[in-house]
């Protein structure tokens, strides 16, 4: 007996030893240039940007940070990332304000990801490094009420993360200076697909929530928040879109709305699939928003004097 109750001891010590440097992962976070939570760690940890881009992957292939910057003249960050919405968002401004308070952010508007709910962008795992820095225990535990106790184990937060972060490391794949994440391919005609309708989807309350907490927090921060609709050759209902411009409409924040714009989805050229559009297309649909956000940065500018 007294043989077993020493073995398990052992075993619990190296199970804790185990966790414990497993929970110090996150200093091979800063060796890290590529991929997601390349991308993560730079946003969490480093940028200072005037305008930061947020949203799903729409908001990370549509929007070139450089050319928003050279119109506007101001630091621009594309911090989209593929399949996230409103729940990421919140978790990356957190870590951006930490260090300075963007003037403007800009905001996608993707409903699937920010106010309905789906299967995957509830996960914001690459996030759960910074929970502790950022103060996003909450945004945690409102997620996944049973993260309180999982993530008293330090490993938690690295769970597969360090298979991804392997290929990085060894491969010294080069860092995205300014987030913009260009696509490439072209779309020959688009493909036939069923209409986007609000009315399938449940919202979620969470996403809800935070996505609500982003606009206040930060509005009452003395940073601008604007919507966008870049275009899109999916068909979306007006239900689809109904909560996020009811949300605008209320809070009184402009919505620049291109998702039926013919300059763009009369040329499936500058398409990749019917949901993103390829480097051609996002550069112009760039100088066209940029022009517009600088006109009506100058006018809210001149009316406020």
């Amino acid at each position: 007996m007294r043989k077993f109750i020493w073995k398990l001891i052992l075993f619990i010590a190296i199970l804790v030893a185990v966790d414990l440097a497993l929970g110090q992962t996150i200093r091979l976070y800063d060796y890290i240039r590529g991929g997601d939570i390349g991308k993560a760690h730079q946003v969490m940890t480093m940028i200072e940007p005037d305008v930061l881009v947020l949203g799903s992957s729409r908001a990370s292939h549509h929007y070139d940070s450089d050319t928003i910057g050279a119109i506007l003249g101001k630091e621009v960050f594309n911090a989209g990332f593929n399949g996230q919405g409103s729940l990421m968002a919140y978790g990356l401004l957190q870590g951006v304000k930490s260090r300075k308070t963007p003037e403007v952010v800009v905001y996608e508007l993707t409903p699937l990801f920010d106010v309905f709910e789906d299967s995957g962008s509830s996960s914001i795992n690459m996030l759960a490094p910074y929970k502790d820095s950022y103060g996003l225990d909450s945004l945690f535990y409102d997620i996944d009420s049973t993260n309180r106790y999982k993530m008293l184990a330090k490993s938690y937060a690295y769970n597969s993360a360090l298979l991804r972060m392997l290929p990085n490391i060894l491969l010294r794949r080069s860092q995205n200076i300014d987030g913009y994440e260009p696509l490439y391919g072209e779309l020959r005609e688009p493909a036939k697909t069923d209409i986007t309708t609000g009315s399938k989807h449940r919202v979620d309350p969470v996403k809800l929530k935070y996505f609500k907490k982003l606009i206040c927090e930060t509005r009452n921060a003395g940073c601008r928040v604007v919507f966008t609709m870049s275009p899109t050759l999916i068909d979306d209902d007006d239900a689809y879109y109904r909560d996020m411009l009811d949300i605008a409409e209320n809070m009184n924040i402009p919505v620049f709305d291109h998702s039926r714009d013919t300059a763009f989805i009369n040329h499936p050229s500058y398409f990749q699939d019917n949901t993103h559009m390829n480097y051609k297309g996002a550069e112009k649909y760039t100088k066209v928003f940029a022009e517009e956000l600088r006109e009506y940065l100058t006018t809210k500018s001149q009316s406020e004097k």
